[in-house]
């Protein structure tokens, strides 16, 4: 309403008279109670002095009032010691995220690293497994010679690798020679026991030619400029593509031979199990490898995949070794035996800009050995423990002929360069599958922090626990 200016005058008396009568409407109000008098009980605060304006000074403390008393600081005090070492490693992530967020350190790496590899050297992480110390890969292919390549592995647990590759199209050959320094044995089954660990070396030499469609997989490419993440429908994506059907096949003989471990902080395999020590360590076994993978795969997303499913089925025989192809000895004492194992995984995501992701992965090994006698060796073994299944447990904490084991994951970003993994698995070794039962299986948990560009995962630090330990662990490229 608009109000002629010489009725402001009025207006304003109007609204007085108003006020007062909403006030004489109300009571009387109550005077201002004495000091050190209690508030009354009542259902309504509107008639309380306390809340009125007041010109009576402010009540302070005496003195500064401390957070806690003494004799609570004393009973906090071993809390406090025993999580110094937690605050220390929380203040320090925080700085260090901090300062890879601010100083674009990924993409600046990764910059750097992609020069190195158009001239033909590239240095990256080893990846030797669990327990193999710090490592790196060299790996060469020369610019004039593609189709050659040779990698080389070496880790601080003496681990090492060499590898030479040779392609041609869809056929390849590769050679590859692996020393295990220190790898863990129990004994067999889900009944072994934790203490009983010992330590055994292991040294494989394997010729093999293949046979592999699709032979060229495709580059997973960085973003067009602007554009950081994907969008909802990542089969648009050049960098997101996987081939969506794979074959490979493979034949080539295989020797293996295995030594006591070089882990003087640990039993030896023949100190902790006489009898098959006796009869293992020393004793060299030579197979004519030859199998072959069929594969599904309709995986797509970055920096994770984040949609899709992959399954895949491989059947590989270790069969005897023919004198004229042999490595070392067509003549020893190895016998026979298939191994089939299925595999699959799928996930579905939601908020397609920067996905959450549920995964889960299931994965069964079944072995059969040949008639008649003969050796298998430790390392030919399907078994769980660290990154193979059962993360929370030692590696190579159980081994048996058959083998169950599944995951179940929950990816989910935390910044620009960085996800948390959150997972779950389950798993048991058996001597035949049909004994597998799903009150026996073993379980274990875990959380991992990774680093990731736009494109690709590039490492993780992580925590992973079961009913026997709790396990620390960190890996840099081979996430995905």
């Amino acid at each position: 309403m608009r109000v002629p200016g010489g009725s402001k005058l009025a207006l304003l008396a109007s609204v007085l008279l108003s006020t007062s009568n909403l006030a004489a409407l109300a009571g009387p109000v109550p005077s201002v109670r004495p000091a050190g008098t209690l508030a009354s009980a009542s259902d309504t605060t509107a008639g309380d002095p306390d809340l009125r304006p007041s010109t009576a000074p402010p009540w302070n403390p005496a003195k500064p009032v401390a957070d806690s008393e003494p004799w609570e600081n004393a009973l906090r005090l071993p809390e406090s010691i025993a999580s110094l070492p937690i605050y220390a490693l929380g203040h320090l992530t925080e700085k260090g995220l901090m300062y890879v967020e601010e100083s674009n350190f990924v993409p600046r790496v990764s910059v750097i690293l992609a020069r190195y590899q158009g001239a033909g050297l590239v240095v990256v992480p080893a990846s030797l497994g669990d327990r193999t110390g710090l490592g790196a890969e060299a790996q060469v292919s020369p610019p004039f010679f593609r189709p050659l390549s040779a990698a080389l592995s070496g880790s601080t647990a003496g681990y090492n690798r060499a590898r030479v590759t040779l392609t041609a199209g869809p056929a390849g050959v590769e050679y590859v020679s692996d020393w295990r320094a220190q790898d863990q044995f129990f004994g067999f089954g889900l009944e072994s026991r934790q203490g009983e660990v010992s330590n055994y070396a292991a040294q494989s030499e394997a010729v093999r030619a293949s046979l592999n469609y699709p032979w060229r997989k495709p580059e997973r490419r960085a973003p067009p400029d602007g554009e950081t993440m994907p969008a909802s429908d990542e089969s648009d994506h050049p960098w997101c593509t996987t081939p969506r059907f794979e074959f490979h096949a493979w034949v080539g003989p295989r020797t293996l031979v295995l030594a006591n471990g070089r882990d003087s902080r640990k039993e030896s395999l023949e100190e902790r199990f006489p009898s098959l020590g006796a009869t293992l360590l020393g004793a060299r076994v030579e197979h004519l490898v030859y199998g072959a993978r069929l594969e599904r795969d309709t995986r797509s997303g970055a920096p994770h995949w984040t949609r899709g499913w992959r399954a895949g089925v491989e059947a590989e025989r270790f069969d005897k070794a023919i004198e004229g192809l042999a490595l070392r000895d067509g003549s020893t004492p190895a016998r026979p035996f298939t191994r089939l194992t299925y595999e699959g995984e799928a996930a579905v995501s939601f908020r397609p800009r920067d996905p959450r992701t549920v995964r889960l992965a299931v994965k069964v090994v079944d072995q059969s050995l040949g008639a008649g006698p003969g050796l298998v060796l430790i390392p030919d073994l399907p078994h769980l423990g660290g990154r193979e299944g059962l993360s929370g447990f030692e590696p190579g904490r159980f081994h048996d002929l058959d083998l169950v084991a599944g995951r179940l994951t929950y990816l989910f970003p935390m910044g620009r360069y960085l996800e948390m993994d959150l997972h779950s698995d389950a798993g048991g070794v058996y001597p035949d599958l049909s004994e597998a039962r799903l009150a026996t299986l073993k379980g274990s948990y875990g959380a991992a922090l990774r680093i990731r560009s736009v494109a690709a995962v590039l490492g993780q630090i992580g925590v992973d626990w079961s009913s026997e330990k709790v396990r620390f662990g960190f890996s840099l490229g081979g996430v995905e």
